[in-house]
């Protein structure tokens, strides 16, 4: 049973929408309750399924649902603690990167990196004032996965911070290995960890 919340695009699906200036992002909790024994298609069917049924909700903010469910914590968050965020800027597909010149410094290699499906991904390192204890990003721009936590260090390391890395890279890996396998903790874990 897991409150997290989830960073929406409301942005008007008409035509031009594209075009019309303004941010149009919310973050709205999402709780997902797992059962015991469904299989991992079932359980990205579920998340599917949870993210429509938010979509009537996107354009509330935050403060109006902790209202209407009676949060009346001010000093932080005031329903979850986690945030997901998955983007893809699919118009960026339309624009040529930008050449390396010689003075350019080199960029720094991203570690540790992840694999699924043969699709490489990285970890990239991030740190910002939230108001959340752990911000996760996964962004598909260019067809490359990254994976973009920001989180409080104070209260998080930062191995663990990569840990949550490989489980949510090992969770699609097994819904692309074996989605009628059933969902179970040890099977998103690590050789070392198990």
């Amino acid at each position: 049973d897991v409150v997290v919340g989830c960073v929406t695009n409301f942005r008007t699906e008409k035509e031009d929408g594209d075009k019309v200036l303004g941010c149009f992002l919310n973050t709205v909790p999402v709780r997902l309750k797992i059962s015991r024994g469904i299989n991992w298609r079932q359980y990205i069917e579920l998340v599917e399924q949870k993210m429509l049924e938010v979509k009537i909700h996107e354009r509330l903010s935050l403060f109006e649902i902790a209202a209407v469910i009676g949060e009346k914590n001010r000093d932080r968050n005031p329903i979850f603690d986690s945030l997901f965020n998955f983007m893809d800027f699919h118009v960026m597909k339309e624009v040529k990167p930008v050449e390396a010149n010689e003075e350019a410094p080199a960029a720094k290699p991203e570690n540790p990196e992840l694999s699924v499906a043969g699709r490489k991904s990285s970890f990239v390192e991030s740190h910002q004032d939230t108001n959340t204890l752990f911000d996760f990003e996964v962004n598909i721009t260019r067809g490359t996965v990254r994976l973009c936590p920001k989180y409080n260090r104070s209260a998080i390391s930062d191995e663990t911070v990569q840990r949550c890395c490989v489980y949510f890279m090992n969770i699609l890996q097994r819904y692309i290995e074996d989605p009628d396998g059933i969902v179970r903790n040890d099977a998103i874990l690590s050789n070392e960890e198990k």
